[in-house]
């Protein structure tokens, strides 16, 4: 199920709030716009589900200001907070080593897990 929440990124420097109500408000009720500027991006925010979806389907890689626009599901924080402890994980994460190591009288070599 879509977010009515959407993240829009690789916006042209000359997109203001309203060209971005306008576009999306072909879609459904805009609820709001946080536009960031310095990012290139916004989190538009409308009323219904289903007109996020359908926003999200129509929009994604539309020409807005003669440059291509992303439109991505923005994600509940809580989804994003697991995938930053996953991340960490992986991040602190040390294989084991092996440490070679003589094998009964001295005639062979094995490997020991540590």
């Amino acid at each position: 199920m879509c977010s009515t929440t959407l993240w829009v990124g690789h916006l042209s420097k000359l997109v203001a709030d309203e060209d971005l109500s306008d576009l999306f408000g072909e879609y459904g009720v805009v609820e709001s716009i946080n536009l960031i500027p310095p990012r290139g991006c916004a989190f538009v925010h409308m009323n219904r589900r289903m007109d996020a979806y359908k926003a999200l389907k129509e929009l994604h890689k539309y020409k807005l200001h003669g440059k291509p626009i992303t439109v991505r599901q923005q994600l509940s924080k809580t989804l994003v907070f697991m995938i930053h402890l996953e991340k960490q994980k992986k991040k602190n994460y040390s294989p084991p080593t092996w440490t070679a190591v003589a094998v009964g009288n001295g005639s062979g070599w094995g490997c020991r897990l540590e």
